[in-house]
């Protein structure tokens, strides 16, 4: 089985959150849809996620997509309002290992 090399999963990455942005404009576009900006907040969710399993906390995948949530929450509450957040994401657990504080 072939294990991706750095370069490709740091293109992956990008792709990723390049069809997210994407994605993200079109729900936000003229008339936002609440329902596909929580879809797209969602799927940020499972990027970090999965970068942190892959990384650790602190890895370069984990900071860009941990930036590019970031931007991405503060479109989404400008129009709907933190709850909107928050019901797509609900705080993620503390990680193995992690601090608690």
């Amino acid at each position: 089985m072939h294990q991706p090399s750095d370069d490709e999963i740091r293109a992956a990455t990008e792709h990723a959150l390049m069809s997210l942005r994407a994605d993200l404009d079109v729900a936000l576009d003229r008339s936002p849809s609440r329902a596909h900006c929580l879809d797209v907040a969602r799927y940020y969710r499972k990027l970090l996620t999965s970068a942190m399993r892959a990384e650790g906390d602190n890895g370069p995948n984990v900071m860009r997509i941990g930036e590019a949530l970031a931007i991405a929450r503060d479109q989404v509450v400008r129009i709907f309002g933190t709850s909107a957040w928050d019901e797509a994401l609900p705080p993620l657990p503390p990680s193995p290992g992690g601090s608690d504080t």
